[in-house]
């Protein structure tokens, strides 16, 4: 949502807000926007007030614990993302970031475990693949990552952050020309990907090296 919607979305809610000041939905959707916006006092303060009027909202502690992950207050956001699952033990969204919190903080076997349940969940959540291969990547365990990878890829073919990574996979294994197809592949997505432009250049050198 680009910054103008943004500003009509919030003015919209504030409508909403004024003909119903106890629409828990309503400061849940304006706290997404604020959050989008990095304006996370307003965003944890309309957050605060969807939870006053329903304690048992789960979205909205995961909410909270976006603004708590960006703002890497990991403790805070762990909590959040715990609660939303207490309250909704089928909440795929929670787990994958609480996993995200776990992976930041090199936590694998956890995050590892919160991304196969956001699978288990949801089989077709290309991002919880993606996620899951970097896990594999980091751990150096590459026919894993590299599954995950064509999964996140079978799921949605235009997923230029996939292909930039599977290409890593392929360059680390000096695999060289699979790597320069995958970031011609990334690039041809998304043209400005500046990474897997550099990364194409360092595959094509090694190639030559070979």
């Amino acid at each position: 949502m680009n910054h103008t919607k943004s500003r009509r979305a919030i003015k919209d809610y504030n409508k909403v807000l004024e003909i119903n000041p106890q629409d828990a939905d309503a400061y849940y959707s304006r706290g997404n926007v604020y959050s989008d916006l990095k304006e996370y006092d307003k965003a944890i303060k309309d957050y605060n007030k969807a939870l006053e009027i329903d304690p048992q909202y789960a979205y909205a502690y995961s909410g909270r614990g976006n603004v708590y992950s960006d703002l890497k207050e990991y403790d805070k956001a762990m909590a959040e993302y715990s609660k939303a699952i207490e309250i909704n033990p089928q909440y795929a969204d929670a787990y994958y970031n609480r996993g995200l919190v776990y992976h930041n903080l090199k936590e694998y076997d956890k995050a590892m475990a919160d991304y196969n349940k956001t699978i288990e969940i949801n089989p077709q959540y290309a991002d919880a693949y993606l996620v899951r291969g970097l896990v594999y990547d980091d751990l150096k365990e590459y026919d894993k990552a590299m599954a995950d990878y064509n999964k996140a890829i079978e799921i949605n073919p235009q997923y230029a952050y996939v292909y930039y990574n599977r290409g890593n996979v392929y360059y680390n294994l000096k695999e060289y020309d699979k790597a320069i197809k995958d970031y011609n592949k990334a690039l041809e997505i998304d043209p400005q990907y500046a990474d897997a432009s550099n990364n194409k250049k360092l595959a094509e050198e090694a190639k030559r090296n070979q």
